[in-house]
């Protein structure tokens, strides 16, 4: 990336072409999103990085958006697996001739 260097003390002169070097990446962060809790827990991390203004707001409403959806997928699942429970208990009981 290069851009136009301003005048002044050591600096080139005005409208010279100065390479800059990229914006040193920062490292990875691996957060654990493995149930609601942990992503309410992020959620509300990202909600104090906006309000201590380390996150802008427009990132944080995004970051926020994609943990609710992940929120409600983990729900979903949650729901899908007992679900499957039942229906697994209730096949195996009007197999056997059992009922309550």
């Amino acid at each position: 990336m290069a851009r136009r260097a301003q005048t002044g003390a050591g600096n080139p002169a005005a409208g010279q072409v100065v390479a800059v070097p990229p914006a040193p990446r920062p490292g990875r962060v691996r957060v654990r999103l493995d149930s609601i809790g942990a992503i309410l827990a992020e959620m509300s991390r990202v909600y104090r990085a906006m309000r201590a203004g380390a996150i802008v707001s427009g990132d944080g409403t995004r970051l926020v958006y994609v943990l609710a959806t992940m929120a409600k997928l983990h729900a979903d699942h949650l729901f899908d697996e007992r679900l499957k429970r039942l229906e697994d208990a209730h096949a195996e009981r009007s197999a056997t001739g059992t009922s309550r």
